[in-house]
């Protein structure tokens, strides 16, 4: 057994592909039962926390020598999920690229429901949305596996910023500007006491709708 602390984006998937193990493998191991009930989602961590890595376990096959086989690795894709809105209504019909890693992926009109989902590879870390064309095209620059948790002041920014609540850098800094952009979300969901502040209240909110919104 060994740990590894998490770097800026990683995620389970990352981890386990780098360790040659499945995603599952890691995340329900019994070692890493507190960093489950602390983080909850496996693509949510916060760098600096610790995962436990268990030992490899070797299998050994008996094959004859005279012929070739051909070994299929299994569970390395790792899923890319998102869900297109405006105003809070999918942004069905539009035309899309996505790009990760500069490769284009995909190249679709964005389905009814808003939801585009795709395999990756576990250790990409840069896409790119491109809704539209020609000079009308909205670019979106995708860090993936680089959102931190919505109990750190980052990951609640990372969030207003994704839902279009504009509060500049993504830090761990509650400035003038950040308390602007949680007012402007508290009054959107009705928030009883919109303050400006971060309560359990507005990171329910920032979860329903980023977080499950993405990824459900």
């Amino acid at each position: 057994m060994k740990t590894h602390t998490v770097n800026e984006g990683e995620c389970i998937s990352s981890i386990a592909q780098k360790n040659g193990f499945f995603w599952e493998t890691i995340w329900n191991h019994p070692e890493n039962k507190k960093l489950q009930e602390l983080r909850k989602d496996p693509n949510i961590l916060n760098p600096g926390d610790i995962v436990m890595i268990p030992d490899k376990r070797p299998k050994e096959l008996s094959e004859p020598t005279t012929q070739v086989y051909k070994y299929k690795l299994k569970n390395t894709p790792a899923k890319f999920k998102m869900r297109i809105l405006r105003d809070g209504e999918p942004r069905a019909g539009e035309k899309y690229v996505l790009k990760i890693e500069k490769v284009e992926v995909k190249r679709d009109t964005i389905p009814p429901d808003g939801r585009i989902e795709i395999s990756i590879l576990p250790q990409a870390r840069q896409g790119e949305l491109i809704i539209g064309e020609g000079d009308a095209a909205e670019v979106y620059k995708l860090n993936l596996g680089a959102l931190d948790p919505v109990e750190t002041v980052s990951g609640v920014k990372a969030r207003l910023n994704n839902l279009g609540f504009d509060c500049g850098e993504v830090n761990n800094k509650l400035d003038e500007e950040t308390t602007e952009a949680i007012l402007d979300f508290q009054s959107y969901i009705n928030h009883p006491n919109p303050n400006g502040e971060i309560d359990d209240k507005t990171r329910d909110a920032l979860k329903k709708l980023h977080d499950e919104t993405s990824s459900s």
